[in-house]
């Protein structure tokens, strides 16, 4: 089967609720809790999250490797951007994108949709 990725683009410089991948769900920072998750989806190969390189996502950033999660920091202004650069580091055809403040995100549903995209035979995108 082909390698399946999922970039989780994830930053605490929210206008609207600053260090909200921070937040506590439960006993846990909301990043850590959506990653655990993420976990579940039997059909996914890795995890990667993408965020930025700027000095409010140290925290983020500590979390992460503390959790030994893969990350990549690109530039702030660039979300296409860092996405593109975590294409570079992964040797993955398929790419899920999920944003860090989707901490729902449902393992079987993930696992379903790539089932079928698998079964399409839609690798068309990847060229």
């Amino acid at each position: 089967m082909t390698k399946t990725s999922i970039i989780l683009q994830a930053r605490t410089s929210s206008k609207r609720l600053p260090g909200k991948v921070l937040k506590y769900i439960g006993d846990f920072p909301m990043i850590l809790f959506q990653i655990e998750r993420l976990k579940k989806a039997k059909l996914v190969d890795e995890i990667i999250v993408a965020t930025t390189d700027t000095k409010e996502d140290d925290d983020l950033v500590k979390i992460l490797i503390s959790n030994q999660i893969k990350i990549h920091r690109s530039f702030s202004n660039d979300v296409l951007g860092r996405y593109a650069d975590c294409l570079k580091i992964t040797k993955s055809k398929n790419i899920i994108r999920i944003t860090g403040d989707c901490p729902f995100a449902d393992p079987k549903l993930i696992d379903e949709a790539i089932k079928i995209f698998n079964s399409k035979n839609l690798d068309y995108f990847c060229k």
